[in-house]
């Protein structure tokens, strides 16, 4: 038979659920305030009554999404898929980069069978808020802007640069390539989905200026060809 627990027990359970969130997820805290970011946290104690740990965290955005007290402010998931995200990155492994001077050496003969893998870290988010301008401003220390929905969804790239989590907006063109090289496309055949698929040189040009900034990125590990 299970033991019920004492109410001072419930209160330190609440209270330690709240300090861990808190540390894991400290921009968010800051954005929902003590009375809303107690309630999300006891809220996670109760449905988790053995222990959070990361993989509850990670499974946050979910909850907030179909949690009704928190579906008018769509804002908060994407937030909280944001800093999970950053997370996420600065945990992440170190693979070896592609550097600089070794994509520079790769024949050119061979770029269109080449294949681009990108390190660990490296994660696509759609938002549909202007989520990004609320983080930019309170990673500020200033008062952020009225949550809004965006005229288009927003593609926003979170990877690790030098040790530290970063993130950047994508254009179109951008994001499709990425998701194409996502998907172990070599250059060539990711390139057919970009704006001139059918002047295919040109195409591999404009998809290999994309894979020389992220390379500058520290975003590509390593290079594999068919």
């Amino acid at each position: 038979m299970a033991t019920l627990k004492k109410p001072g027990d419930r209160i330190n359970s609440f209270l330690s659920a709240a300090g861990y969130l808190e540390n894991e997820l400290p921009l968010l805290y800051r954005y929902l305030g003590d009375i809303a970011f107690g309630r999300l946290s006891r809220d996670m104690a109760m449905a988790n009554p053995s222990k959070l740990n990361v993989t509850v965290v990670n499974a946050l955005p979910q909850y907030l999404k179909h949690q009704p007290s928190f579906q008018h402010s769509p804002e908060i998931y994407e937030l909280a898929c944001l800093e999970i995200a950053a997370n996420q990155a600065f945990l992440s492994p170190e693979l070896p980069i592609l550097s600089v001077q070794q994509f520079e050496a790769i024949d050119v003969q061979n770029f269109p069978k080449l294949k681009i893998q990108f390190v660990q870290s490296a994660q696509l988010l759609t938002f549909e808020q202007n989520t990004t301008s609320i983080w930019a401003a309170m990673k500020c220390e200033e008062r952020p802007p009225k949550p809004h929905r965006l005229d288009e969804p927003q593609k926003v790239l979170v990877w690790k640069q030098r040790g530290a989590p970063r993130f950047r907006l994508l254009g179109a063109e951008e994001a499709i390539l990425f998701e194409q090289f996502r998907q172990k496309l070599n250059i060539k055949s990711a390139a057919k989905f970009l704006a001139n698929p059918e002047d295919i040189d040109l195409s591999i040009a404009c998809a290999l200026n994309y894979v020389r900034g992220w390379v500058d990125a520290e975003l590509v590990a390593r290079p594999a060809t068919d």
